[in-house]
């Protein structure tokens, strides 16, 4: 099964993950908002997720502690990557102590907010070709990166709750 939804509240996204999961729909696979599931025992897993730890790539270092950990390695996916583990062997928590976890929040939230500046950038240099060429094809492209701005911004907000 496929579903295709935009999360950025990693917490948000791990519990509906989850919920799925005691539904009985495993995650298998994910790539930009396409989620593919492959049946399971319902609450097979337990999902967690962060942030790669080179840009757009999970190290080999990173991926021998999680299998250390008997936690799988599901997909890379932009600056994100998604884990499992068999629910049988207790909770997954990539982060146990809590300035690990403000750590971690802090490093979603500054990403959020550099990508959310980097949208506001690319925005304003539409907006200016929009003016010289006058094409509505410019002024749309603005247009859905103010939009990805906001809800860039406003993710990076929601770190620091």
């Amino acid at each position: 099964m496929k579903k295709f939804k935009m999360m950025f509240d990693k917490d948000k996204e791990i519990q509906w993950l989850n919920e799925m999961c005691r539904k009985g729909w495993a995650l298998k696979r994910f790539k930009y908002g396409l989620y593919t599931f492959e049946p399971c025992s319902p609450g097979e897993y337990v999902f967690e997720t962060d942030l790669n730890d080179r840009m757009f790539s999970l190290s080999q270092e990173y991926r021998n502690i999680l299998e250390d950990m008997d936690i799988e390695f599901l997909c890379c996916s932009g600056f994100w990557f998604l884990v499992r583990r068999r629910a049988d062997k207790g909770p997954l928590e990539l982060y146990t102590d809590y300035e690990s976890k403000i750590a971690q929040y802090a490093r979603i939230r500054n990403m959020f907010k550099r990508t959310a500046l980097l949208e506001l950038i690319v925005m304003y240099m539409e907006l200016f070709v929009y003016m010289e060429v006058r094409r509505p094809f410019f002024l749309v492209i603005s247009v859905l990166l103010f939009l990805m701005f906001l809800v860039l911004f406003r993710a990076a907000l929601t770190m620091d709750e």
